[in-house]
């Protein structure tokens, strides 16, 4: 069997009863030894939660663990993982860290008397209640922190850009330092509601705070490992035991045992994925409704009063495939499969979004700034005022509908040609095969401030962002020079801002 999460009152021979938790009495004896191997194993990772079925596996404590009980019992992580509200419109990261000491177990177990007369006098329901379908037949100390990050907002690109300097704060060396200060500056710098939750989950260590502050926590993460071990081996706990079924033993009656209880089982999965199904479900309702009561403009027009109605209604559902499950857990006999009636009212559609991006000097922006101010010097046919590419974050599997660009022109020139260009270009993530998604297109030179919408070949409608880097390229030229056609460096075009109009596929 897979190794389940430890419970008080655990301990190796002791019996439980898999599906409702319970810790019953010890009916297994047996010779238990220190581990033969010494040390331990540290997990560590930053992982991107897509589904819940992710987080529950990531947590030990998916429907497929056995010794789970299935979701419907009362467990500290299954309360940590519904505490997250896992919902579809957010980005979930999970840093996990886990160090596992060598396992204690049993030798050469053997039901105890009591429990042997219980099978022989066919009474193998007493034995049940007495001592449960499985024994503890190990137990694994050590210890586990997890914290989720819960990023949300209107505007997919800036949720992505904190997602990235979240998992830099973890994978790269000295980069977890700034976090706090970056996701402040995310927050603060949004125009699209962008807001970040942490959710942590202690078993052992030294420093049992309960941090908030991203750096801090992001801190402890990598710092957990260390702070069970050596001198601080005493502060960690039994977190997992290795669970056996008494089919494994030596059993009297064995053509008549009914400890079996797969059925049962079964029936108690079929119906947990259910209830993480209406579970994600009611957590994007409450997501919607939230967002539309603090005006995020997120969704399209919903009948808020329908969808609340219908949300009371799917909680309900949700309480009675809950006490079904605990019926089902103390009798057999009363399981059967759970169901809910889908929703009435459809979830509303995102809106058609836009995201204003600032320019970022990814290259040779003449004068070295994304707002150049430099003189234009008769040098030939052409004279480049300003040109560069600024790399463009856009969300993953996106419509393109638009492209806008914005700059504010300090300065014309009355002596030659000004020629302001921009577009939107694409290539492998390996540099290969550049591709013009929007053509150069260009600007009304006019002071004052000056826009240009761009649209995108047909053939880039549909557009993997995660296949390929985006490129906002800009130029800014005067054609055939006089020498009156200067630009002073306290004049020059000053960038404002590029948009690019999108919607959800």
């Amino acid at each position: 069997m897979q190794e389940r999460f430890f419970s008080p009152g655990m301990d190796i021979g002791v019996g439980v009863n898999l599906l409702t938790g319970e810790v019953l009495e010890r009916g297994v004896t047996g010779v238990v030894s220190d581990p033969l191997a010494v040390g331990q194993t540290v997990e560590s990772r930053i992982v991107r939660i897509d589904d819940l079925s992710s987080l529950h596996k990531s947590l030990q404590i998916d429907v497929s663990a056995s010794g789970s009980y299935l979701g419907f019992s009362a467990s500290a992580k299954m309360d940590y993982a519904d505490s997250c509200g896992f919902n579809e419109h957010s980005i979930y990261l999970l840093v996990l860290v886990r160090v596992t000491n060598a396992l204690t177990r049993m030798d050469t177990p053997a039901l105890i008397p009591e429990a042997t007369g219980l099978l022989r006098n066919k009474r193998p329901d007493r034995f049940r209640a007495r001592f449960g379908d499985v024994f503890v037949a190990g137990i694994h100390t050590g210890g586990e922190y997890f914290a989720v990050f819960q990023i949300t907002g209107t505007d997919e690109s800036e949720k992505e850009s904190l997602a990235v300097q979240v998992d830099a704060s973890f994978t790269t060396i000295g980069a977890g330092a700034n976090l706090s200060a970056a996701v402040n500056t995310a927050k603060s710098s949004s125009h699209s509601h962008l807001d970040m939750r942490v959710f942590t989950f202690q078993n052992g260590g030294k420093d049992v705070t309960q941090d908030q502050d991203p750096g801090q926590i992001m801190a402890k993460a990598k710092g957990f490992a260390q702070s069970i071990q050596g001198e601080n081996a005493k502060f960690a706990v039994a977190y997992s035991i290795l669970p056996e079924s008494y089919l494994t033993l030596d059993l009297p009656g064995d053509a008549d045992n009914p400890i079996d209880i797969e059925n049962q089982k079964q029936m108690l999965a079929t119906n947990f994925k259910l209830r993480n199904e209406l579970m994600v479900l009611l957590n994007n309702m409450d997501y919607v409704l939230l967002s539309e009561a603090q005006n995020h403009q997120e969704f399209e027009p919903f009948d808020v009063a329908a969808m609340t109605q219908e949300r009371n209604r799917l909680a309900g559902d949700m309480d009675r495939i809950v006490k079904e499950a605990a019926a089902c857990m103390r009798d057999a006999q009363t399981c059967h499969l759970a169901t809910f009636q889908p929703l009435a009212v459809p979830l509303p559609k995102k809106r058609t979004g836009t995201t204003t991006l600032g320019p970022k000097l990814d290259r040779d922006w003449v004068g070295g700034s994304a707002s150049p101010q430099v003189s234009a010097i008769p040098l030939g046919p052409s004279t480049f005022i300003a040109r560069g590419n600024m790399k463009l974050d856009l969300p993953h599997l996106s419509r393109l509908m638009s492209f806008r660009a914005k700059a504010k022109i300090n300065s014309i020139v009355k002596d030659g040609f000004a020629n302001l260009f921009v577009g939107l270009k694409r290539m492998a993530l390996d540099g290969s095969n550049p591709q013009d998604v929007v053509r150069d297109t260009q600007f009304e030179v006019r002071l004052g401030m000056a826009e240009v919408t761009g649209f995108p070949d047909p053939a880039f409608e549909i557009i993997d962002m995660k296949s390929f880097q985006y490129f906002i390229t800009a130029v800014y030229m005067v054609r055939n020079p006089t020498p009156n056609a200067m630009i002073s460096p306290a004049e020059a075009v000053v960038w404002q801002s590029f948009d690019v109009e999108v919607s959800s596929t």
